[in-house]
């Protein structure tokens, strides 16, 4: 620059031609600023990015809090935890994953004892707790995080037993093995544990090698054959890829039929003598099998499981080999340690330990005498005629994002890649079809179409056929209910599963190992977080979203891992707020505070998450409250989990 002033007043540049080179030096520099600005940006989100698979590729268990002094004696009690979960009966077992079933619990919305203020829990209770951490920090992978977040972990259990409806009319008119009850009981069990236990959530997407995991992985180390699986395990699994491929079910990504075929006839010379080798058995299985030749099934009532397993307890090591064989030489305190049984899975405790089965399933209610009833403050609904008039009001904004999937979808239907996700082709049309194209940094596989994707295939708003999509019989009932033509108890339904869907989301069929491990962890704090605020919110005064959040990290500080426990905390934080704003377009709370001109970098993250920006990065004075709606699905929860939850006079 100073050049060119010196060879202009010399003569050497005419003052035109240091007024382009003042004119380019000065665009130079807003490039050189806007680089810089944008390389801020890209810091950022290198920095997100890298805490992220800092998480996702830690230890397989999330570490956990250091075991207070005072319970030494107790984690010396509990040195060996096996649990190995088994199937129940279908008719059981079908419930699992749905609000309330016999599955268990992602999170409980109330707590077992009554919680006045922030720190009220009884010391028997409060001890009770707090022996989570020896528990866990003994079982391994195997334990709770497998059992006891089962439903966030699946693909929604109404599109299973749908494509298990489907399968048996399919069986039935084709005079096949697999028809009937029997029929329905085998391929539920199969379907049940390849999603539970070997991480194949879709029924409908099959891989090569999927074959052999499920009969030679699953089934014959784990399954108790109370269904003859031995003898038709291997005909029903070929007559159920006999039915996808006929019915154009299978999903795009899935290896082709044939191929899967020859695989299993290659397994099937292989597969009754692995069945009967009891050496493959695992311990749940051993000791299910041999109660069955007492006369005592897996399903048969709990207390007389206790009473078995109490009469197995009492055996000495030669009357346990019997049963156990090979695994006390593995695991010599199968020798004396006292066997639990719960739900269909076994654990084994030290001899001498305290038979109390919440320190080896958590999630458990308490069986140790300080239980108690929860107990919420009365709350006023209206009639639920009224609510449902709610419903195609103020709830209809996921119901009308459905619909408008299914109308973009159209009677022909759509083709889909070999994801069975939206062509590249018309990506563009359904962005704008939902509205969203003129969002920052969203595409069709941003989280927050992957999951109207996901829920509108688990609610049969549209289905995968092969290699198109079309409408299902559920997009139907979207209309009936936004037209308000559907019955009241239909309406409320159909809101109140969405909203539990979206409290409790499954996890993409896709998702990484750590991911997975993640996504368990972070299911419980949702559920609390709206169990706290509906006590919170009963007189429908709105509450401060940081001071129940304090709350709720209060009363859940245990379950943070101690080495970074902040960053654990604020993914839980960002987790939870992400399912406010989603409830709030749902219609079931109401989010109030400043939430305009957010800092656009804020906004680009959240695009990123499939989330509002205020839910990432929130501002003080945020506000939250339960509308009518929100209020009748909480309450439902907490009934469901026997809490005192009334209604007022």
């Amino acid at each position: 620059m100073a050049w060119a002033l010196l060879a202009a007043a010399g003569g050497g540049l005419t003052i035109g031609d240091v007024s382009v080179f003042v004119a380019a030096a000065a665009g130079i520099q807003v490039g050189l600023a806007a680089l810089a600005g944008e390389g801020a940006e890209l810091h950022n989100a290198l920095l997100m990015l890298r805490h992220y698979f800092d998480v996702v590729r830690s230890a397989p268990d999330l570490p956990v809090a250091e075991q207070p002094a005072e319970l030494g004696p107790l984690r010396e009690g509990l040195v060996l935890r096996d649990v190995v979960p088994v199937r129940r009966r279908p008719s059981v077992g079908a419930a699992r994953g749905r609000p309330g079933g016999a599955g268990g619990k992602v999170g409980r919305w109330s707590v077992s004892t009554v919680r006045a203020s922030r720190r009220t829990t009884p010391p028997a209770k409060d001890r009770c707790i707090r022996t989570l951490a020896a528990v866990t920090s003994v079982g391994g992978r195997a334990g709770i995080g497998r059992c006891c977040f089962a439903y966030g972990q699946r693909v929604s259990s109404r599109f299973e037993q749908r494509v298990i409806d489907e399968f048996i009319a399919w069986a039935d008119g084709q005079g096949l093995i697999p028809a009937g009850k029997a029929g329905r009981d085998r391929i539920s069990i199969l379907l049940q544990g390849r999603a539970d236990y070997l991480d194949r959530p879709d029924p409908t997407r099959w891989r090569s090698g999927d074959v052999h995991d499920l009969l030679m992985t699953y089934v014959v180390p784990r399954q108790v054959d109370l269904w003859d699986l031995a003898g038709h395990g291997v005909d029903t699994v070929r007559e159920y890829l006999r039915f996808l491929d006929a019915t154009g079910r299978l999903h795009p990504a899935s290896t082709r039929v044939p191929t899967l075929l020859k695989e299993l006839d290659r397994l099937a010379p292989k597969y009754p003598a692995a069945m009967a080798d009891t050496s493959r058995w695992r311990l749940a299985k051993r000791v299910f099998t041999a109660a069955a030749a007492d006369g005592i099934r897996i399903d048969a009532d709990p207390e007389v499981l206790d009473a078995w397993a109490r009469r197995f307890s009492a055996r000495d090591a030669d009357g346990r080999r019997e049963v156990l064989g090979e695994l006390i030489d593995q695991h010599p305190e199968y020798a004396a340690g006292t066997v639990l049984i719960n739900d269909g899975q076994v654990a084994v405790l030290r001899a001498g330990t305290p038979a109390v089965k919440h320190l080896a399933w958590p999630d458990r209610a308490c069986d140790c005498g300080c239980d108690q009833q929860a107990v919420f403050p009365p709350v006023t609904l209206p009639d639920p005629a009224v609510l449902a008039k709610h419903v195609t009001s103020d709830g209809s904004g996921l119901l009308r994002q459905l619909a408008t999937l299914a109308a973009w979808t159209g009677d022909g239907g759509r083709p889909v890649d070999d994801r069975g996700e939206v062509r590249k082709g018309d990506r563009a049309g359904l962005l704008a079809a939902l509205g969203l194209a003129d969002q920052p940094a969203v595409s069709t596989d941003a989280p927050t179409v992957t999951r109207l994707w996901r829920l509108s295939i688990d609610f049969d708003v549209i289905q995968i056929r092969r290699t198109r999509i079309v409408r299902g019989d559920g997009a139907a009932l979207v209309d009936a209910v936004l037209a308000g033509r559907a019955e009241t108890e239909q309406t409320l339904d159909l809101w109140t599963d969405l909203a539990h869907a979206l409290v409790h989301p499954s996890a993409p069929a896709s998702t990484q190992k750590g991911a997975e491990r993640l996504h368990a962890w972070l299911q419980p704090w949702t559920p609390r977080f709206l169990g706290l605020l509906y006590t919170a919110n009963a007189a429908a005064e709105p509450v401060d979203v940081e001071a129940l959040w304090d709350l709720l990290l209060d009363e859940y500080a245990q379950r943070l891992p101690p080495g970074d426990p902040d960053l654990f905390a604020g993914m839980a934080a960002v987790s939870v707020r992400q399912t406010l704003a989603e409830l709030d377009r749902h219609g079931a709370v109401v989010v109030t505070g400043d939430r305009s001109d957010p800092d656009p970098r804020h906004v680009a993250t959240a695009a990123v998450l499939g989330g509002a920006a205020w839910a990432v990065h929130p501002e003080p004075g945020l506000m939250v409250g339960l509308t009518d709606l929100g209020r009748h699905l909480v309450r439902q929860r907490l009934l469901a989990e026997n809490a005192d939850a009334p209604l007022t006079a």
